[in-house]
């Protein structure tokens, strides 16, 4: 038969062990759920990054297609470190008709990318569109707060209006960015 003291004894050794195989499992839900949490955070950073990145294109292709002035702030979240974003021409048709969801050759692109991601969203905009970067077709609005930059060198944040100064007749868009940071 047992003592009292020898059970009790033997409770009070496996209290250690308990408690590191308690701490053990702790860290790992622990660890796991941050992991879930950056996950989670990670993806909703994405999700405002291509709605933020949508509304430009947006606007963009408005000012290129129907001649009408666009304004917008753009202000995208900055989901990984060296976040880049600017439009791009890309001539490799699998790319394009993956993107533009049509068979060509060619296609514009806005894309954003980072040492961690990449997307590409298309621009359905003509190729051969011009955005001059310095005064001659497009109107100086430096009185105004605006600078004329040319988005294919990238499209920081700020605010942007979009003016189509394409003339009568000529086949080819002259879009004039304007951007204010």
């Amino acid at each position: 038969m047992f003592h009292k003291s020898t059970l009790s004894s033997r409770g009070q050794e496996s209290a250690p062990f308990e408690v590191l195989i308690a701490v053990i499992v702790m860290s790992f839900v622990l660890y796991f759920g941050f992991r879930a949490l950056n996950e989670l955070k990670y993806q909703d950073c994405m999700n405002r990054l291509t709605s933020s990145v949508e509304k430009f294109r947006a606007e963009l292709e408005k000012t290129v297609l129907s001649s009408a002035p666009g304004k917008i702030t753009f202000r995208p979240p900055k989901c990984a470190r060296g976040q880049e974003i600017r439009v791009d021409m890309i001539a490799n048709r699998a790319v394009c008709s993956s993107l533009c969801e049509s068979g060509i050759q060619q296609c514009t692109v806005i894309s954003v990318f980072s040492t961690s991601y990449a997307k590409r969203f298309c621009l359905k905009i003509p190729l051969k569109v011009s955005f001059p970067e310095a005064p001659g077709d497009c109107e100086d609005k430096t009185s105004e707060g605006y600078t004329l930059i040319d988005i294919r060198d990238g499209i920081p944040d700020g605010e942007y209006y979009f003016l189509n100064r394409t003339p009568a007749g000529k086949a080819f868009p002259i879009i004039c960015v304007y951007w204010k940071g």
